[in-house]
């Protein structure tokens, strides 16, 4: 009997403290802001070509796959993922965000390419900088104006990209590599 009464006031006492715990924290969610996906993501079929200035080459990269879903970094905080997919095999993730001021970048590291939605001019996140913000870019054969410069530390590189078309220019100056590409042909699959 004595056994019972101290089964049911334990029961009751954990009744009674369980009313008193904090509900669990709901999920927080982040998503790329419509402005820094208009400088990344595009349809499915859209292609670039790019000289390099210094060696001639040419190359040509196509989007063959993309998508988007949320991703858990750590407890109760969801971030929106972009995967890319492109002909030549290689595979993208822009899966960043750094969790003190809520801000995505992207790094296609082993092409030396960085974009950040850092909106100002000086400011820098992770090893990336928005260093100029350009009216017009002239290449031979083509204008763009509107042009956002970034500059990623860690791999020495240059890279400027066009609202609506993406990187135009990548400059790479360091000890494993020194390129110049130019975007001389694009097109954006609508």
């Amino acid at each position: 009997m004595k056994k019972n009464k101290i089964i049911s006031l334990v029961a009751i006492m954990l009744f009674i403290s369980s009313c008193f715990l904090p509900e669990p924290t709901p999920d927080e969610e982040y998503y790329m802001s419509e402005e820094f996906k208009s400088y990344v993501m595009h349809p499915v079929g859209s292609w670039w070509v790019y000289k390099d200035s210094i060696s001639g080459k040419i190359d040509t990269i196509t989007l063959i796959d993309q998508g988007t879903r949320l991703q858990q970094t750590v407890p109760h905080v969801m971030y929106e993922h972009l995967y890319q997919k492109f002909n030549d095999g290689e595979q993208f993730n822009f899966n960043n965000l750094t969790r003190l001021n809520k801000k995505y970048y992207l790094s296609y590291e082993r092409e030396y390419l960085a974009y950040t939605d850092i909106s100002t001019v000086g400011d820098t996140l992770v090893s990336i900088i928005y260093k100029i913000h350009l009216d017009t870019l002239i290449f031979d054969t083509l204008t763009f104006t509107d042009i956002k410069h970034y500059k990623c530390m860690n791999l020495k590189s240059d890279v400027f990209w066009k609202q609506n078309i993406g990187a135009v220019k990548l400059k790479i100056n360091n000890s494993d590599s020194i390129a110049n590409w130019i975007l001389i042909d694009y097109y954006i699959n609508n």
